[in-house]
């Protein structure tokens, strides 16, 4: 029957956990909610990754180590549209409101049986991809402090 599986919520989150102390990973947890939080060095900046186990799926959030303001938001939606378009996994998204970019991707475990080797790969698919592209991404959404310094440039 869809969306019965012998993976519940509980098992998931406790294999995530499993793998990240197999792989060495430091790691944070809240089991109440079913997270787990990790940072990994990237090339040029820190990788913050989330895994957020619900009914059916895990979510794994990064949210990008920096933050911009609404005069690039229109800049940083294009080019996350462009990243966005050729990415056949994922999405980078810009949440507004806290004047962040984050990449995520979900993966559903509902009817599946997945291995603590399958969690970690997409782990490493995930930060792999926020590496590739945040310092692009970084250089696009600082917005300078005098707003006539373009004018000099």
């Amino acid at each position: 029957m869809f969306g019965s599986s012998e993976m519940t919520p509980e098992k998931m989150y406790n294999l995530i956990c499993s793998a990240f102390a197999h792989a060495g990973y430091k790691y944070e947890t809240d089991p109440a909610n079913k997270i787990v939080k990790s940072v990994f060095q990237g090339d040029d900046l820190p990788i913050c990754l989330v895994a957020k186990v619900d009914q059916m799926s895990v979510a794994l959030d990064c949210i990008l180590a920096f933050e911009t303001e609404e005069p690039k938001y229109m800049e940083l939606s294009w080019n996350l549209n462009l990243i966005n378009n050729k990415s056949a996994f994922g999405s980078f998204r810009l949440d507004p409101e806290k004047g962040c970019v984050y990449y995520h991707y979900a993966y559903v475990f509902a009817g599946a049986k997945p291995s603590e080797r399958l969690m970690l790969s997409l782990v490493k698919m995930v930060v792999d991809t926020v590496d590739q592209h945040d310092g692009d991404l970084k250089k696009i959404a600082n917005v300078s402090v005098d707003p006539y310094s373009h004018m000099f440039a």
